[in-house]
């Protein structure tokens, strides 16, 4: 496929936040999204599967949050995630290490339901 502005994240969901505040969920595998335009969702909810589409070599999941309904174009916004595991670098070891508020570093994988 070619790299363009429109298919540069492909397959995203933007989930409007509040008024001025947006998270993007990109590089989605084609045909996985379980919601659509205007659905309401929470937090747990299955919005797609995990993969590698638009400008992506490697199945990963590209999220940010920023100030419009845009993949590029807006300005991206601090955020901190609530809780969530480090499983290991790149291949999970079976130790966990919880943090909170704060981010994941480059290279870690990470659980967000560390309990399951």
């Amino acid at each position: 496929m070619e790299i363009t502005f429109e298919t540069l994240a492909d397959n995203h969901v933007i989930e409007r936040i509040e008024e001025g505040v947006y998270a993007t969920f990109a590089h989605l595998q084609p045909g996985s999204l379980r919601v659509k335009m205007g659905d309401r969702v929470h937090r747990g909810q299955l919005l797609g599967l995990l993969g590698n589409s638009g400008n992506s070599d490697a199945p990963h999941l590209h999220f940010q949050i920023c100030d419009a309904n845009s993949v590029l174009g807006c300005e991206g916004l601090p955020y901190a995630i609530s809780s969530f595991a480090v499983e290991g670098r790149w291949k999970p070891d079976g130790s966990r290490t919880m943090h909170e508020s704060e981010l994941p570093t480059e290279g870690e994988v990470v659980r967000f339901n560390p309990e399951h």
